[in-house]
């Protein structure tokens, strides 16, 4: 429908917006379904769709920030395949902080956009991690966590602040852990312990009452890290974890 109004009108951006939208929506679905080449083509059209509104408005920061979901999302096409490409899904995942940091220039004052760069952040961490750069996925959970926290400190009361402040402390602890810098991984650990509704901390209090010589460090680890969970503010009555690492 979008497509058909959009060919009557070539000037009708809000339908070419719209296009992107469905092409958007027709990529996760292939995606969830492990329809990775269907999915590549259709975030690859939405990705197009969104340049040339980017060309037509290149300082609407709604549009620059539609670019960076894109590029996350063509990046987790390339993570999800078997034969995976880690240089690729970085150099996605790069292009779209990239953009998100565009779209928070266009737009200082806009705290979803603020919020959407942490998670960037994070994303580009990962694939930083996947190509064994600890370093640089250090330095990149390092920002994103400085950002979460600073969006917590500024909305304490909000729930969804909260629930990111808990995944850039996760990350940031995977990642101290991983260099070697337990002891400030187990730091981050027991801040993110101490938040509200936080659970499951059973399955490692077990594991060293039955082996008191086991590390510490080793509860920021699988499968001890995989039992703590926290109540989800999106969905009262379920329960989050962390990401897998």
């Amino acid at each position: 429908m979008f497509a058909e109004v959009y060919d009557l009108n070539r000037e009708d951006q809000a339908a070419f917006f719209e296009l992107g939208q469905a092409e958007y929506w027709i990529g996760q679905v292939h995606l969830d379904r492990g329809e990775l080449n269907f999915a590549e083509a259709a975030f690859l059209s939405y990705a197009e769709i969104t340049r040339r509104l980017i060309q037509k408005q290149p300082k609407n920061a709604e549009w620059v920030l539609e670019m960076a979901y894109a590029l996350t999302n063509l990046g987790a096409v390339e993570k999800a395949r078997e034969a995976i490409n880690p240089e690729r899904n970085l150099q996605y995942m790069q292009s779209a902080l990239e953009y998100n940091q565009i779209a928070l220039v266009l737009d200082p004052e806009n705290e979803y956009y603020r919020s959407e760069l942490g998670q960037s952040h994070a994303y580009l961490a990962d694939a930083q991690r996947d190509v064994c750069d600890l370093d640089g996925a250090l330095q990149s959970r390092s920002q994103g966590l400085a950002l979460e926290t600073k969006l917590f400190q500024d909305d304490s009361e909000n729930p969804e602040m909260l629930e990111d402040l808990k995944s850039a402390l996760s990350g940031y602890a995977r990642v101290q852990a991983l260099l070697g810098n337990n002891d400030e991984a187990i730091a981050n650990y027991e801040e993110l312990l101490g938040k509200p509704g936080v659970i499951g901390t059973d399955a490692w209090e077990k594991a060293k009452k039955a082996d008191p010589d086991l590390p510490d460090h080793l509860k920021v680890h699988k499968p001890y890290i995989d039992s703590v969970t926290y109540d989800s503010p999106k969905a009262p009555g379920k329960r989050m974890r962390r990401v897998t690492e």
